[in-house]
């Protein structure tokens, strides 16, 4: 994997290839959006992205058994099945966690943040106004999310939480939000595929 990278870069910085651009027709430098890695399986590609990300490569990824083990599209989905089941112990604690908020679960889970005004310290008090923020945009997603497509749903979780500015910072960040943004399209076309609602379609 990092051999490949270390070849991707090498392409890109200093091999001075061309090729033809396909809009124009003419002659250009190469770019990596030019170039294609196909894999016979896909088992192990997960370390070509990690090494791609490393020397400061973008790319997308292609395939449905890759997008799903994106890490970025598992806590996302995790995300719209909070909104979808409160009782999903797994997908309420994802909601609470980065890339969403930056809560401790501890508190959450203990009861902490319920205490009164005067026996917390200004650190949990803090905690405790931050997780009533996260509730209350839980509780709203929760209650409005049969009035709307799913997909804005999803983009106001994306957009009303930490998701998206935090996609932004990581390596390769502007293809990690493409592809999240890409379930959105996913929503609708089960919806108006298969007839499904919001519950439906993020069970799936």
């Amino acid at each position: 994997a990092e051999m490949l990278a270390r070849y991707l870069r090498w392409l890109k910085d200093k091999a001075k290839l061309e090729v033809r651009d396909r809009e124009t027709e003419e002659m250009r430098p190469l770019e990596f959006g030019d170039i294609a890695v196909l894999a016979q399986t896909t088992t192990n590609v997960p370390l070509l992205f990690r090494a791609l990300e490393r020397f400061g490569i973008p790319y997308a990824a292609r395939g449905a058994t890759l997008f799903l083990r994106e890490p970025v599209i598992r806590q996302l989905i995790l995300g719209l099945r909070a909104v979808a089941d409160e009782s999903d112990g797994v997908a309420q604690a994802a909601y609470f966690r980065p890339p969403f908020f930056a809560l401790d679960l501890a508190d959450v889970a203990a009861g902490r943040l319920e205490e009164e005004d005067e026996r917390r310290s200004p650190e949990v008090a803090e905690a405790a106004a931050r997780a009533e923020e996260a509730r209350a945009l839980l509780y709203d997603l929760r209650e409005e999310r049969f009035e709307f497509l799913p997909s804005t749903t999803a983009r106001r979780l994306m957009e009303r939480t930490a998701f998206a500015r935090t996609l932004s910072l990581l390596p390769n960040g502007s293809q990690k939000l493409a592809a999240a943004r890409e379930v959105l399209f996913i929503l609708d076309e089960l919806v108006a595929r298969e007839g499904l609602d919001f519950d439906g379609a993020t069970a799936r």
